[in-house]
């Protein structure tokens, strides 16, 4: 057996990462640990992880640094880096209610040679307060405010036949449900620190794994996560410009990841 991490970052909402924690205690595999990249929250967060770690059957370990605008790959190669004791990450954000296989599942799909990108399954505003309020993960496919819902039916049978499914579009996928081994996280030397701000990071990582030919497997029908309502960040294009740049210069190695050059 692998040895999981999952690792789930987060950023001011505890009461998310509340919902996602408690989603985790359900899980019919629980990970081997979690870890938590924390891109500058306040203390109500660190309170929020420190009431659930009794509730919680693995490790959870904390990884906070100062709020300095969006830093995602800087708090993720350093919680990685300095944390991470397993074989297999499982990268999910605190915004997110998993189904409860949904760990299991990924764990089924690691294959070496590939990593692994699933789904998400959105909901509205009116049912993510309604979630928060009630303190409440119980969410379903035929929830009123669930959208997207075929994302959020369990047919691993049907799951199996698409696992090497090949699309056009070679770098699409969503960090918020990516798996991959760790021996691949350190081929590609981890998030590039030139990231700054929101947007493209993942995609910038799928890029160096697709040049290092990792192929990529598809989580349909399983590994299933709810996606809690909120306003969409404000893209850094910056990032855009980086991007394709480095998707020109065909890049394999993060320049500045989990090694600085």
């Amino acid at each position: 057996m692998i040895k999981i991490s999952l690792i789930i970052s987060t950023y001011n909402w505890p009461e998310a990462l509340r919902l996602c924690l408690e989603s985790v205690k359900r899980q019919t595999l629980v990970p081997d640990e979690i870890i938590i990249p924390d891109d500058g929250s306040t203390a109500e967060t660190a309170n929020v992880i420190d009431s659930l770690r009794t509730e919680i059957k693995c490790p959870i370990k904390h990884v906070w640094h100062e709020d300095n605008g969006f830093r995602k790959t800087v708090i993720h190669n350093k919680a990685i880096k300095e944390e991470c004791t397993g074989d297999y990450l499982i990268f999910t954000d605190g915004d997110i209610i998993f189904d409860r296989h949904f760990v299991s599942d990924h764990a089924k799909m690691a294959e070496k040679g590939y990593f692994a990108l699933g789904s998400r399954v959105l909901l509205t505003p009116e049912l993510t307060n309604t979630l928060i309020e009630n303190n409440s993960i119980s969410v379903s496919p035929f929830s009123k405010g669930v959208l997207h819902a075929i994302n959020a039916f369990y047919m691993p049978w049907l799951g199996r036949w698409t696992w090497k499914y090949r699309i056009k579009d070679k770098l699409y996928g969503r960090g918020a449900n990516m798996a991959m081994f760790v021996s691949d996280f350190n081929l590609i030397n981890g998030f590039n620190e030139d990231m700054v701000g929101w947007g493209m990071e993942d995609t910038d990582m799928i890029n160096r794994l697709n040049n290092n030919g990792i192929k990529r497997k598809f989580a349909k029908f399983r590994a299933i996560e709810y996606h809690l309502y909120h306003p969409e960040r404000k893209h850094n294009l910056d990032n855009n410009i980086l991007l394709k740049k480095l998707i020109e210069d065909k890049c394999k190695f993060a320049p500045n990841g989990l090694i600085k050059n």
